[in-house]
């Protein structure tokens, strides 16, 4: 199931509400226009919180995201599409991932983060830049998590802290 969807360039799409989605399902598909969360989603297992083919994604400081678990996805961007997060109210479930970024996508991030078992904040494959700003610090609780991760080529500049005092099997910064 899909909550809203819009494949028209320039369209403009906010979410003030909470918007929750099942197993294998996506809250917002977006084409070239803006998207931006001041509200709650909810994603279900294996499921999708915003997806933007191009254009911008938002998620302000008053969001919360809570994504669920067997790689669901906070925000997920292609082809050139730019993210940016300002809330620290991402919620990363088992084996999930806060954003993914690929075929030239930006991610900037910044506000800080813990990282629970088994997640990846920031997954890039052929991404742009993935940047983490001063004092968007990421705290890893638990074990076997990538902060930022990326696969064939992009940028990661990181001017946070990533601390990983607990836990075993735990990385900041992977590339691939």
């Amino acid at each position: 199931s899909m909550g809203i969807y819009s494949n028209n360039a320039g369209n403009n799409i906010t979410n003030s509400g909470a918007m929750t989605v099942g197993k294998k399902s996506l809250a917002i598909y977006n084409v070239g226009g803006n998207v931006v969360n001041n509200g709650t989603l909810n994603i279900g297992e294996n499921g999708v919180g915003i997806f933007s083919d191009g254009g911008n994604i938002t998620i302000s400081n008053a969001s919360n995201v809570n994504i669920g678990n067997n790689s669901a996805i906070g925000a997920y961007g292609v082809n050139g599409t730019n993210i940016q997060n300002n809330s620290s109210n991402i919620n990363i479930g088992n084996g999930s991932y806060g954003f993914i970024a690929e075929t030239g996508s930006n991610v900037t991030n910044t506000a800080s983060q813990t990282l629970n078992d088994n997640s990846v904040f920031v997954y890039g494959k052929g991404a742009g830049t993935v940047t983490n700003s001063i004092g968007a610090n990421i705290n890893i609780t638990g074990s076997n998590n990538i902060a930022f991760y990326t696969t064939d080529g992009g940028i990661v500049l990181n001017d946070g802290d990533v601390a990983a005092v607990v836990g075993e099997g735990n990385v900041g910064i992977y590339n691939k």
